[in-house]
């Protein structure tokens, strides 16, 4: 797996990842070109209007994909719709107090393997953030920032298309931007609920160096705070809030993931410490695994550490010693 580390201005850090990563950007930009050519006159017009919204809510955003399109010589525009297509499947578990402090884990279940990336971006302004990310993108499908705040997530899909608010941001760029500029649990959900997302629905669950965990279930129009249970908190590609339940496209198999994955933590007479929420994270038995055949990387975060392991692949099979990041590192 690709590292890279990133320093400076929004647009320097922008103009470095397209830079370094072209080849990777120009491939994840064909590997949607033929959808986007179908509906080219749609996506074009979704576009500008997410980014009328990013300009007056984030700017910063503006000027780091600004950089990347610059870096990987590619068009704006159209860097900007993969921006706003490309998503995950995940899960998420968080242990607000084990054995080796707070920690927090993710599968993630995508098609896109090659286009992931371990970043270490270091921001002239905000929070230091190791974390996986996406060649071409400034979104983040989770990590940890240098003031020990833990991030990872599990998209939602909507049942209803026409769900949208106009004056919202889009998810990824808002999981990011919490991650860089958040120092703690409660301080990014209070971030989140005040900004509005645009489509779709997402499962963010946060955990801090103090063991303060909670998970937002967004959609764009509302959302919902869940706290933990039993010091744990997780999360799959479903709403349970009954609130929210509605909203969801339904699909059986996130849901008996998310069954899968309570039983698992209420039948545990172990301890809670990593091994054990690596063996969650490594489950592939069953009709529901939590590590499922689209399971292509993983990762365990230790808050108060500052330190972040990398799957490169099936956990199960890899093992997470492979990339070990530490921020404390990086702020020496």
């Amino acid at each position: 797996m690709i590292h890279l580390t990133l320093k400076g201005t929004p647009y320097e850090i922008g103009y470095q990842h397209g830079k370094q990563l072209m080849p990777l950007v120009d491939g994840i930009m064909k590997s949607l070109s033929r959808d986007y050519m179908m509906k080219r006159n749609i996506y074009e017009m979704e576009a500008k209007k997410v980014l009328k919204n990013l300009e007056k809510r984030t700017p910063e955003i503006v000027e780091e994909l600004h950089g990347i399109a610059d870096g990987a010589a590619v068009d704006f525009m159209r860097l900007l719709y993969v921006n706003i297509k490309y998503l995950t499947y995940c899960t998420v578990v968080a242990f607000e107090d084990s054995e080796d402090g707070p920690i927090l884990g993710k599968n993630m279940d995508f098609p896109g393997y090659a286009f992931q990336v371990l970043f270490t971006i270091i921001p002239d302004k905000g929070n230091s953030i190791a974390h996986i990310g996406c060649a071409g993108t400034v979104s983040s499908y989770g990590g940890v920032n240098a003031k020990g705040l833990a991030m990872g997530h599990s998209v939602v899909f909507l049942n209803d298309a026409s769900l949208i608010n106009e004056e919202g941001i889009p998810l990824s760029f808002l999981r990011r931007l919490a991650l860089q500029h958040q120092n703690n649990t409660e301080d990014a959900i209070k971030y989140l609920s005040e900004i509005p997302c645009d489509s779709n629905g997402d499962n963010i669950v946060f955990l801090d160096k103090n063991g303060n965990g909670m998970a937002i279930e967004k959609s764009p129009f509302s959302y919902q705070i869940h706290h933990s249970s039993q010091r744990c908190i997780y999360s799959s590609n479903t709403f349970t809030h009954n609130q929210n339940a509605h909203l969801v496209d339904y699909k059986e198999e996130a849901v008996k993931r998310y069954e899968n994955l309570s039983e698992m933590i209420r039948l545990n007479n172990q301890p809670l410490n990593n091994q054990f929420l690596k063996s969650i994270l490594s489950q592939s038995e069953g009709s529901f695994p939590i590590c499922r055949k689209t399971t292509q990387l993983s990762y365990v975060v230790y808050p108060n550490k500052l330190l972040m392991e990398v799957s490169d692949g099936i956990p199960y099979v890899n093992g997470y010693k492979d990339h070990v990041i530490s921020l404390l590192d990086v702020e020496r």
